[in-house]
């Protein structure tokens, strides 16, 4: 286990087998086989019958409003809490339920109109219109693309999909996928979020062609019931299986070599990716030098979304006090959500040292990160890395404790919200290169405060961090670039320098990247260009292939994401707080559509039972009245 770099904790339950059981073996040949079995089959559907089969997931979605709120229960405790009731578990209680829903019926919706095009008209759906850069570089609008986005809260968003330098902006490549007869794709589950591995599973089955046996993470083994509720109508037809880890490491091995296979996809660590891929990590290097996979690489696809140590870059301005405000909440919010267990969380702000506002806004921070409730660190390694940036740091480290902090819970004493203050020399960035903020993804709630020396300037500052990110910090998946609207007046060549130069899978402007995931037209997956690309199977940080991409696009670099300055109803954290009642009433409305739900999310005191009876009441009376208006007439 150590040889391959997995925290597995000896004394946890989760992990606690050090081999495969006969039970397991038994069991994953036989659903590899079968599925194997029905690979020709699925791989022979029309655009057509995957309309079908959208439309049968979409009706399964809708039947489980009962499955999303005991996964949702069964989330807070597997998280730590110590109750379902907890208090400070209502926002993750509403977002195993919100982001489950609102991500498959996306997915579903929107590429299931794609395909209804390709089977009517021979073409995917079009984006809202492509342009060329000055450099040749096509960027295709996707978001809003139609009526229905622009009633949206996110109406006044935009997303591009930035295409590889050289190539045209082209959709639909991956319907010409055939996966080998009699094989399988396997997908590792996410531990971090339980609405990640589903919508993996939609993407490799959808968008790879591939028939699915899905791996649930240790983590998450509570989201059985559901999947296989949503999930439904592909097993009934031999497509689509689950799976759960008896043994841990031992049983994610003996999967992960099943000659069976024709593709793996993970959302996980970059170590592990290397484990799978490249084996121990004794004699790594030679078989990745020479491309010996520990996996059968002339016959297995590996795709994945892998770690980033987050850059959130706040270019220097002329702020108001409410701005300050603003966006000190949603950067407060974002990096200790989850306790900063997203491959999205901030784990890198980056600040000017000129910039005459920026104590005023690390102020604004502390203070709302001491009243924040600490979360239980349920992510097995959490106490292990937090103890690395310790021992890097010493005294350096900043330890905000938050209401509630040090109770003990069921994976250990709580990890303090943490500020590492470091800087860098804007004109030797290379001796920060062993930097160990830089190298070192925390995944746990430690956010670094780089101040950038001597920098003071917009249009520096932009160039400088840019360079900073690009070269010198770790990973390549997403990012935030915060630009006042007078900055984006004053210096508007600037800012689009600093977008285009960006080496990140997402770019999202003014807000965090991870709000960025739900817009389906959208992609997310790590930086894709470079020549040679910059992540490679030899040489990978944060992944390899797009999720999303509801429009099939061909040869994507990246994703960017442009929001306003300023947007409470949009920005994390910024909005009115997210109840229960709230969150039940969202995710209703998202896996059923209709006026009803509508109303009960804007106006739920009508649904309350004395409301309820107040309102037979008053609608009694205009019917009547309407109906003496009619005899009248």
């Amino acid at each position: 286990i150590s040889q391959l770099g997995l925290n597995y904790r000896a004394k946890d339950s989760r992990f606690h087998r050090f081999m495969s059981s006969v039970a397991f073996k038994a069991e994953a040949d036989r659903k590899l086989a079968f599925l194997a079995g029905k690979q020709a089959e699925f791989t022979a559907l029309g655009p057509g019958d995957k309309v079908q089969l959208l439309g049968e997931l979409l009706t399964s979605l809708a039947a489980t409003e009962e499955a999303l709120r005991t996964m949702a229960d069964a989330a807070v405790l597997a998280e730590g809490y110590e109750s379902v009731e907890d208090k400070n578990a209502d926002v993750a209680w509403c977002l195993e339920q919100v982001l489950m829903a609102q991500w498959v019926s996306g997915f579903c919706q929107r590429f299931k109109a794609n395909l209804e095009s390709v089977a009517k008209v021979g073409r995917c759906k079009q984006p809202k219109k492509v342009t060329t850069r000055a450099d040749g570089q096509k960027v295709a609008e996707v978001f809003p693309l139609d009526g229905a986005d622009g009633m949206k809260p996110q109406k006044d968003w935009k997303a591009e999909l930035w295409i590889q330098k050289g190539k045209d902006a082209t959709q639909g490549a991956m319907f010409g996928q055939s996966p080998r007869p009699e094989s399988v794709a396997l997908v590792l589950g996410a531990g971090n979020v339980g609405a990640l591995a589903v919508s993996d599973c939609l993407h490799v089955l959808f968008q790879h062609n591939s028939v699915v046996l899905f791996k649930l993470h240790p983590v998450r083994t509570y989201q059985e019931s559901f999947v296989r509720k949503l999930f439904a109508p592909l097993i009934a037809k031999g497509y689509f299986e689950t799976i759960k880890e008896e043994s841990g490491l031992p049983d994610a091995q003996y999967l992960v070599k099943q000659p069976l296979l024709c593709h793996i996809h993970m959302t996980g660590s970059t170590e592990t990716h290397d484990a799978i891929v490249w084996g121990p990590r004794e004699g790594r290097d030679e078989r990745r030098a020479t491309k010996q996979g520990s996996v059968d690489l002339t016959k297995v696809t590996v795709t994945s979304e892998l770690g980033c140590i987050t850059p959130y870059m706040v270019c220097p301005g002329n702020w108001k006090p409410e701005e300050l405000q603003h966006h000190a909440l949603q950067l407060a919010c974002a990096s200790t959500g989850n306790n900063g267990y997203y491959c999205n969380s901030p784990k890198l702000l980056v600040l000017a040292e000129g910039w005459p506002q920026k104590e005023a806004f690390l102020g604004i921070l502390r203070a709302i990160l001491k009243g924040l409730p600490a979360m239980p660190p349920y992510y097995p390694g959490s106490h292990k890395r937090y103890e690395g940036f310790e021992a890097a740091y010493k005294q350096g480290i900043e330890k905000i404790e938050g209401p509630g902090f040090g109770t003990s819970q069921k994976w250990g004493a709580h990890i303090p919200w943490s500020l590492v203050h470091i800087s860098v020399d804007p004109s030797n960035l290379e001796a920060s290169k062993g930097e160990y903020a830089f190298q070192n993804e925390p995944f746990c709630p430690v956010l670094t405060v780089c101040t950038l020396k001597g920098v003071s300037e917009p249009q520096q500052y932009l160039e400088v961090s840019t360079a900073l990110v690009n070269r010198i910090v770790w990973g390549r998946l997403s990012c935030s670039l915060v630009v006042h609207p007078e900055t984006q007046k004053a210096a508007p060549a600037a800012v689009d320098k600093a977008i285009a130069s960006l080496e990140y899978g997402n770019i999202t402007i003014n807000a965090w990247s991870a709000l960025s995931y739900s817009i389906d037209t959208g992609v997310w997956g790590a930086y894709a260009g470079g020549s040679p690309p910059l992540e490679r199977l030899e040489c990978v940080e944060s992944g390899l292939g797009f999720v999303n991409n509801t429009l099939a696009f061909d040869h994507i670099e990246k994703c960017v994401v442009i929001t306003p300055f300023i947007d409470k109803t949009n920005h994390t954290g910024t909005g009115p707080k997210l109840t229960r009642e709230g969150g039940t009433n969202l995710t209703n409305l998202l896996i059923n559509p209709g006026l009803k739900n509508l109303m009960k999310l804007l106006a739920p005191g009508l649904f309350k039972p004395k409301a309820q009876a107040a309102f037979a009441c008053v609608g009694a009376v205009a019917i009547g009245l309407c109906a003496m208006a009619h005899f009248s007439a």
